[in-house]
This record gives structure tokens, C-alpha cells and sequence, in this order.
């Protein structure tokens, strides 16, 4: 007689569910009564070898039951199956399958060897073969970020295979991006050992998360009719721990005008446009002077 194993990982349950579980042998054997599950593992023993049939059942608080989830499980008595985790893993915008285990002292591979399967939801199914386990305690599959159902099972050399574990992987979920706060604008007057000055716009901010290191700006003088007013539109590259930008403008100044005026725009890595910022300046150091 053999014992199955299963974990139910997700979904993770709330205060009040709970997972409906019955079994029967396949082909067409009787249903067991059901058992009351939660996503802590648990054991089925006293099975004989064969194909079994497992329903699942989501209980809401409510008693309200979701639609039954079934999996199909082989049982082969003449090898002992070791426990394995399986999860998706974000590394570096990458993203793999990552299988961990410890071997038992004593432990020895099926004969025929493992396999690994993948079955995600928008790619193309993988079988990948191993001779034996790595000592490591980890394996590592890359693949895309998607869910699907990743088996691993034992190869029994006689034209069947015992499932050693199942898992239903979660498609990784892009955190909430949280745009710039605090996000200001200021013009500065800088006068050279000529006397003569140059205009810079100065934007400080908070930076958003995940950062943004291309920053689009849209920057226009405003008010100079006929004038061919200054006008920048684009990206700016920044650091991912910068808090300010600092840009050289152009404007366009009629004779003895000592005002000028400016309308912002900026988009941060969240596509969300911040409101429009409304500049005025007096120069106060090169007073009369076309820039």
C-alpha cells in the first residue's frame, strides 16, 4: 500500500474558508466522502497502486461553493517519493521556476530517472528530463512570467511514471507604481565673469516607485506672441535616486522685457501626467538684455 501527499497552495485562505476534498481510484471507482482541507498538506494513505482522481472544493465564509477543480494522481508502490516546493521567482526583470528539496539520507533515483513538466498558460509545454537529482537542493527553470501547472514525476521504467508533485504556479503580479510627490519647478538666473546670464528651469521631486530613470518634460514660455517662444519637449534621463533635474532654457525676450514665463509638464514612469506648473520670472541681474 502506498500514501499520497498533496498541498493545496493557493488560493491562500481567508478566516472562514476552507477546501472540500474527495478522492476516488480511476477508472470509475466510488467516491471517499469528503474531508475538510485547509492549505496545510495532508496525507491520503493506504492506496493501492493506480490512477486516482482528487476534487477540490473552495468554501467560502459564506458557505457559498466554487466551482470543483479535479487532478488526476498515479500511484506506483515500488518508489518512495521525496517532498519538493515549487514557486516562481522574480529575479532582475527574470523570471524562473525555482525547485527546492532536501535529500534523505539513504536516498536513491528511479530507475528510468525524473521528469519535469510545465504546463503554463500562454506558452508552449515543456518535459525535461534529469538522470538524477541534484545534490544542490535546487533546481532552476526559466521561463516568462506566467502561471500554469508544474508536475514532477518519477519515471518508473515500465511505461509509467509516479506523480511526486504537483503545483498550480501563480503568475507574479507587477506591484502598484506609485507616481512622483512633491514634485517643484523654479527658474535661476546665472550671470558669468562677462556679466553675461543664462536661464535654467530647476524641477525637484520625490521619486516615484518602481524610479523613474526616463522622465518626460514638456516646457513652453508662454505669453510671446509673434516672438517664437521657447519650447522644449522630450526625455531626460536620470538616475534612480534622483531628485532633481536641472534644464538650460532659451527664452525669448522683446527689448527692455524683464519678465518671462513658463508652463511645465511632467510624466513619470506611472504614464501619469502631474498638473501643469505656471512659472513667472524677473531677472534681476542682467537687466535689459536680450539672453
Amino acid at each position: 500500500m502506498a500514501d499520497l501527499t498533496v498541498q493545496i497552495p493557493a488560493p491562500t485562505l481567508t478566516t472562514g474558508q476552507y477546501f472540500k476534498v474527495r478522492y476516488r481510484q480511476l477508472p470509475g471507482g466510488a467516491w471517499s466522502a469528503y474531508t475538510n482541507r485547509s492549505n496545510i498538506s495532508f496525507t491520503i494513505t493506504g492506496l493501492s497502486e493506480g490512477d486516482y482522481q482528487l476534487e477540490f472544493i473552495l468554501v467560502n465564509a459564506d458557505g457559498v461553493e466554487c466551482t470543483a477543480v479535479y487532478r488526476t494522481y498515479t500511484i506506483v508502490t515500488d518508489y518512495q517519493c521525496i517532498s519538493f516546493n515549487s514557486q516562481l521567482v522574480e529575479v532582475a526583470g527574470l523570471y524562473h521556476i525555482e525547485v527546492t528539496y532536501t535529500l534523505p539520507q539513504g536516498f536513491s533515483d528511479p530507475n528510468c530517472g525524473w521528469e519535469i513538466e510545465w504546463l503554463p498558460v500562454n506558452g508552449a509545454a515543456s518535459k525535461i528530463p534529469y538522470a538524477a537529482l541534484p545534490t544542490s537542493g535546487i533546481i532552476k527553470i526559466p521561463t516568462a512570467n506566467d502561471g500554469g501547472v508544474f508536475r514532477i514525476n518519477a519515471l518508473m521504467c515500465n511505461g509509467r511514471s509516479k506523480q511526486c508533485h504537483v503545483n498550480d504556479i501563480l503568475k507574479i503580479s507587477a506591484p502598484p507604481c506609485t507616481s512622483m510627490t512633491n514634485l517643484n519647478a523654479d527658474i535661476v538666473e546665472e550671470q558669468d565673469a562677462n556679466g553675461v546670464c543664462s536661464y535654467y528651469m530647476v524641477i525637484t521631486f520625490t521619486q516615484s516607485n518602481p524610479p523613474t530613470t526616463s522622465l518626460h518634460l514638456d516646457i513652453s514660455q508662454w505669453g510671446q506672441a509673434g516672438l517664437n517662444p521657447d519650447r522644449w519637449k522630450g526625455y531626460k534621463s536620470i538616475s534612480p535616486t534622483s531628485t532633481m533635474v536641472k534644464l538650460k532654457l532659451n527664452p525669448t525676450m522683446a527689448s527692455g522685457q524683464e519678465e518671462m514665463e513658463y508652463a511645465l509638464f511632467v510624466t513619470d514612469i506611472c504614464k501619469g501626467t502631474h498638473s501643469r506648473i505656471y512659472l513667472t520670472f524677473y531677472r534681476n541681474k542682467c537687466f535689459n538684455q536680450l539672453p
